[in-house]
């Protein structure tokens, strides 16, 4: 039994599957591992930690350019990215057989 709803409904993991784990082996220093485990979550806290410090140095700065950037709307090729990523996630979380 998995803390997953979606694996225990449907018995795959589903696309954030295993991201507590990466976490903690990231967190540990084990940057493969975590990536093994589940390389969207590492690329997701990633982009989490840039943002911290994008919006520290704004407030140091006095700026807000981080948030400029956060209310342009994005292409629609971003989101087919997105879109990719977390399928392609998905895919490796089920060969894995997490």
């Amino acid at each position: 039994m998995t803390i997953c709803p979606f694996k225990n409904i449907t018995g795959y993991p589903c696309p954030g599957c295993g991201g507590i784990r990466a976490t903690i082996q990231l967190l540990q220093g084990n940057i493969v591992e975590a990536l093994y485990i589940n390389p969207l979550a590492v690329i997701a806290e990633l982009l989490v930690v840039i943002a911290l410090l994008w919006w520290i140095v704004d407030k140091i700065r006095g700026t807000e350019t981080l948030k400029s950037i956060m209310h342009k709307p994005l292409p629609i090729a971003v989101y087919a990215a997105l879109l990719i990523a977390v399928l392609l996630n998905w895919y490796w979380n089920i060969q894995k057989g997490l």
